[in-house]
């Protein structure tokens, strides 16, 4: 069975790395003071490439200054009365009458003056008193909403809190795919500041390492070197974070605590670690017919390793029609099979990817790849 820490998104157990993204937001935490003006801070990327586990840092960097902390979901943005429940932290209605003076069923009242009354006051009461972080993970969900008066209240929020003016300290966090920003531009966020926007890509090879002796140190309490594990493991997991965390699991399902390392053991790691691997990918085509993860590989194979959006689409469309061939995009782009970096180009995050993609639905002819090449930089970091 697969325990927790790989099942499940979130925060990770031993964390290295996104030192620059780590600086600038604990930077941030004291500019908004200083300005008595809030700010927002995105952070987007592929899936598995860490986006969860740095905002739970950015969290924990504002615990550390006795922050207020707030976690949002869809519902709060567009549902004032579920808001103020995550606010005032899920306390009933009765125990925030009682504490701030405000019946949370004004915020369903016809009444405008009334639903404005008790807004101003809570605000005034919770967020205008005390530093606050908002933070709203899954953020490209936002590009779900079907309904008008729910975009519409929803682009009301985001212009309240996107640059609030606090004296205190304020911050919305926002984490999401790789479309986030372009979703967000619709419903009402469309400039960022250049150090508020960060696009996610690998880890430094330094962090990857690091987070894999932390297992092999910490947990498993080898008393042996790490060094040939070590440079073993990174062979296999291009610096993504979600593979790190699968070879992680691999190290605590073969090796005993204080267990010496073995020759034995590390092929069980590595095999168990590949095929977590392949299931995370597996994950990745899931829902998308064949005949389409074959247009995709063909395509692909037909490009370079990164390419402009309009050059794949032109690829698909040779094939589908025009608007067919743009909702294959954004699926692939929502799947995290293709992302795009900070200079607009294209491409497969993730080497291993490409190559899984080609050897499992590439054509027969095309079959025989060569061997996976080492880690090494590539121009879509």
């Amino acid at each position: 069975m697969l325990s927790k820490n790989i099942l499940e998104r979130g925060p990770a157990k031993y964390f290295h790395g996104r030192d620059k993204e780590r600086h600038i937001f604990k930077s941030l935490l004291h500019e908004t003071i200083h300005r008595g003006m809030g700010s927002s801070f995105l952070i987007q990327g592929a899936p598995g490439v860490g986006k969860t586990a740095l905002i739970d840092q950015c969290c924990r960097l504002a615990q550390e200054e006795k922050w207020h902390i707030v976690r949002l979901n869809l519902r709060s943005l567009y549902d004032e009365e579920e808001f103020y429940r995550r606010l005032t932290k899920n306390k009933s209605r009765h125990q925030v009458k009682k504490r701030y003076g405000v019946d949370l069923h004004l915020f369903k009242a016809d009444i405008e003056s009334q639903r404005s009354k008790a807004f101003d006051y809570l605000n005034e009461r919770i967020i205008q008193s005390q530093p606050t972080l908002l933070y709203l993970d899954e953020a490209q969900t936002l590009g779900t909403m079907v309904s008008a008066e729910q975009k519409n209240r929803v682009t009301d929020f985001l212009n309240t809190y996107h640059n609030l003016e606090s004296k205190k300290g304020f911050i919305l966090l926002i984490g999401g795919l790789s479309m986030t920003k372009e979703i967000l531009r619709d419903v009402g966020i469309s400039r960022w500041n250049r150090l508020c926007f960060h696009r996610l890509g690998r880890l430094e090879a330094e962090a990857e390492r690091q987070i894999l002796d932390d297992w092999l140190q910490k947990e498993i309490k080898t008393p042996s070197d790490t060094k040939r594990w070590l440079n073993a493991i990174t062979k296999q997991t291009d610096g993504w974070p979600s593979h790190i965390e699968a070879y992680c699991h691999a190290l605590s399902e073969y090796l005993k605590p204080q267990e010496t390392l073995s020759e034995k053991t590390l092929k069980q790691v590595l095999d168990y670690g590949n095929h977590l691997k392949d299931l995370y990918y597996d994950q990745r085509y899931d829902g998308i017919p064949y005949e389409y993860r074959q247009l995709v590989v063909q395509s692909l194979e037909s490009l370079n390793t990164t390419f402009l959006k309009k050059d794949i689409i032109a690829s698909f469309a040779t094939s589908l029609s025009e608007k067919k061939a743009e909702e294959l995009y954004d699926i692939i782009e929502a799947k995290g099979i293709i992302d795009m970096n900070s200079h607009g180009l294209c491409g497969v995050p993730i080497p291993s990817l490409r190559h899984h993609l080609i050897e499992t639905y590439g054509k027969k002819t095309m079959t025989s790849v060569s061997k996976k090449p080492p880690r090494q930089p590539s121009t879509f970091d």
